[in-house]
């Protein structure tokens, strides 16, 4: 651990802001590209209208210059379609592809286990977030768990001087270089505001604020993390209820009701959501939300946000 710059206060705060680029970004619409929709149905259709799908995107893609969003998709379907998903180049480059997403795992897993140790020596309380949470709760794709993408850990009450501690020990063996190389993104954060990221209704409602508030059709694995997640609810109506409740107290109902009724439309017609949307639109949705949603897709205030850290935290 001697071996281990400490990061600054301003780095630690650094991490906790998206990277703003100086080209905005594309707001792409409600619906995936047609290439996405194809690999979508590749990895949720029933199974003869899921290989069609496969053998069209295989078809019509450019494997070489496709966006990351479609690797991960197509090596989750070639997992989903087995023999099916054929024997060409693609499908092996896909299967690589998952081999390195699980190495990475393997090293998240044990930087997330690191934290927890450390976060209990210094009395906090962690709430892994996004890919941990999900990960934590079991859910699976094809008989497997999901592979862990980033390390995303909020510490309630932590000082700076405790993220420094907990960002050495994450950071201790392969988890260094691979951290450093942005192959497997830290973020440690003391302050913020997420739903109950131990049940269903809040993992729902994490996914559909981040991915739709932000940049869509973002990485578009949360379409299925969503759905995973549906199901693993006993009750619908119960989790609809839940849905409703924390979506409204974080302030993006907005953006679940669009990113619910987009996952809906994108898997089998089984009914599945039918429930939670028809509660989520049986009222009004407050405008604030609407508002907040509208700034998000405008990255209204990023620009301003980026300024300022700049200003008060320099290099």
């Amino acid at each position: 651990m001697d071996n281990i710059p400490i990061p600054s206060k301003s780095d630690l705060q650094a991490r906790s802001i998206e990277p703003v680029s100086s080209q905005p970004r594309v707001w792409h619409g409600p619906d995936p590209a047609p290439l996405h929709r194809l690999l979508l149905d590749a990895c949720l259709a029933p199974e003869k209208a899921a290989q069609t799908a496969w053998e069209e995107w295989l078809r019509r893609c450019r494997f070489d210059q496709e966006d990351p969003a479609s690797y991960e998709l197509a090596a989750m379907a070639v997992a989903r379609l087995g023999l099916l998903a054929g024997n060409g180049s693609e499908v092996s480059r896909c299967q690589g592809w998952k081999r390195r997403s699980w190495f990475l795992s393997e090293i998240a897993i044990a930087a997330a286990e690191r934290l927890r140790q450390t976060a209990l020596q210094l009395g906090l309380e962690p709430t892994p977030v996004g890919d941990l949470s999900t990960y934590n709760a079991g859910l699976e794709y094809a008989g497997k768990h999901l592979p862990i993408r980033s390390i995303e850990v909020y510490f309630p009450g932590a000082a700076t001087s405790d993220l420094r501690r907990l960002y050495a020990s994450a950071m201790e063996g392969p988890a260094n270089g691979v951290i450093r190389s942005h192959r497997l993104p830290l973020i440690l954060r003391s302050r913020s505001r997420f739903p109950e990221m131990s049940t269903p209704a809040g993992r729902i409602v994490w996914l559909a604020s981040r991915n739709w508030c932000r940049f869509p059709p973002g990485r578009l694995r949360w379409i299925l993390e969503v759905r995973a997640n549906a199901q693993s609810a006993p009750d619908p109506l119960l989790l609809a209820a839940h849905i409703e409740d924390q979506a409204r107290q974080l302030g993006t109902l907005a953006a679940v009701v669009e990113a619910l009724r987009l996952t809906a439309d994108s898997g089998p017609d089984d009914g599945l959501l039918a429930p939670v949307l028809a509660r989520l639109t049986a009222r009004p949705v407050p405008m604030t939300s609407r508002v907040r949603l509208w700034a998000a897709r405008h990255q209204a205030g990023l620009g301003l946000q980026a300024l300022l850290c700049r200003r008060l935290h320099p290099p």
